[in-house]
């Protein structure tokens, strides 16, 4: 290939499946630990935010952000995604009631588009030799991750 026509660069980029649904998990976990009175919601939700809202901090101040800065919180939105697919899947089953099959269908259907985007994304993860075209089609939200 000219060197022309290559294009190489580092994105931090995260499964975008994944950090998207860390919002309606984190509006869930909130409605869930009020509903169920749970402290693993409120330790959840309060480690998460604690380990998120630092970074949130400093964007007034038009400064360069850093997704690496957000680190701290992803293992508490990751387990906030858990404990809500948990909630879906149900608790063990009862005669007659389907709700943990669904539930079960429900988890795993959305742990499967995760997987899937993944697979996507993989390319730009490990460096991999894509087009150009490829490499735009895999830069979702226009110009706000290039």
């Amino acid at each position: 290939m000219r060197r022309s026509s290559c294009a190489s660069t580092v994105l931090l980029l995260g499964t975008p499946l994944l950090w998207w649904s860390f919002l309606p998990a984190l509006a869930a976990l909130g409605w869930l630990a009020i509903a169920r009175r749970d402290g693993r919601a409120w330790l959840f939700m309060a480690c998460a935010l604690a380990g998120i809202l630092p970074w949130f901090e400093s964007m007034p101040a038009h400064r360069t952000m850093y997704y690496f800065y957000a680190l701290p919180a992803e293992p508490f939105l990751v387990l906030a995604v858990v404990y809500v697919l948990g909630a879906i899947i149900g608790p063990p089953r009862r005669p007659g009631s389907d709700r943990r099959l669904v539930g079960s269908w429900i988890a795993g259907i959305y742990m499967l588009l995760v997987a899937a985007c993944f697979a996507y994304f993989y390319p730009i993860y490990t460096g991999g030799h894509i087009t150009y075209a490829q490499w735009l089609g895999r830069m979702w939200l226009g110009g706000r991750w290039i």
